[in-house]
C-alpha cells in the first residue's frame, strides 16, 4: 500500500498501527507548515518508508496538485494500492476514477475514529470490532468500494483490521460473513456487489 497523507488538510496523523513495514508513506506539508510537534515527529519516525514533501509557494490547492502528481508518478512505477489520507472529499472523485481504470485507490479521513485504534483482548470482543468495521464500509461511498473479492480482501485486511490481528483468518471470515448476512454485499464468483 502507498499512502499519501494530506497533512495540510488533516493537521494530524493517523495511528501508526494503520501501516505495515512494506508500506510507502508520503507526508505532504504546506509551505507555511515550518514546524511539527514532538508528538507528530514521533509518529513520522514510526512510519515505514516515509518521505516528507514540503510544498513550496502559496496558492489554492497547491498541496492537492502535488499529491495528484506523486500519485500519478507512483501509479506508473508501482503496482500497490493507494490510500489518500485526507478529510477533503474531493479526492473521492480521483479515487473512483482510478478504481474504474483498474488501480485501487481509497480515501480515508483522519477526523473519523478508525478501527485500527480498537484493541482486542479476547475473541469475545470481536463482535464490537466487526460492527465497527461494517460501519466504516457503510460510510464509504458505494462507488469507492472494492468490486472484486481480491481487492475487498486487501481493503479489509490492510485498511480495517488492526495490524496485530491481520493474521486472524477467523476475524476476516467473520467480517465477510457478517457483510453477507447483513445483506451489505453479495459475492458472485470473483465479483462483489453492494446491496446498500
Amino acid at each position: 500500500m502507498i499512502y499519501f497523507i494530506d497533512y495540510e488538510n488533516t493537521h494530524r496523523f493517523p495511528s501508526p498501527k494503520l501501516f505495515t513495514p512494506n508500506d510507502r508513506v508520503f507526508v505532504f506539508l504546506g509551505s507555511q507548515q515550518a514546524t511539527l510537534k514532538v508528538s507528530e515527529v514521533k509518529i513520522i519516525l514510526a512510519l515505514p518508508n516515509v518521505e516528507l514533501v514540503q510544498v513550496e509557494g502559496i496558492s489554492r490547492n497547491n498541496v492537492d496538485f502535488h499529491i495528484c502528481y506523486y500519485l500519478g508518478t507512483c501509479s506508473e512505477k508501482f503496482t500497490d494500492d493507494f490510500t489518500i489520507v485526507s478529510n477533503d472529499k474531493e479526492y473521492d472523485f480521483l479515487a473512483q476514477h482510478l478504481t474504474r481504470i483498474g488501480k485501487n485507490c481509497y480515501r480515508i479521513p483522519v477526523d473519523k475514529p478508525v478501527p485500527e485504534t480498537i484493541e482486542i483482548e479476547t475473541e469475545q470482543d470481536n463482535s464490537e470490532l466487526i460492527s465497527s468495521l461494517i460501519q466504516v464500509v457503510l460510510k464509504s461511498p458505494i462507488k469507492n468500494r472494492p468490486r472484486k473479492v481480491k481487492t475487498l480482501t486487501n481493503y479489509i485486511t490492510k485498511q480495517l483490521i488492526p495490524k496485530e490481528h491481520r493474521s486472524s483468518k477467523t476475524l476476516f471470515n467473520s467480517i465477510i460473513d457478517e457483510l453477507k448476512s447483513s445483506e451489505i454485499i453479495k459475492i458472485d464468483g470473483l465479483k462483489v456487489e453492494y446491496l446498500r
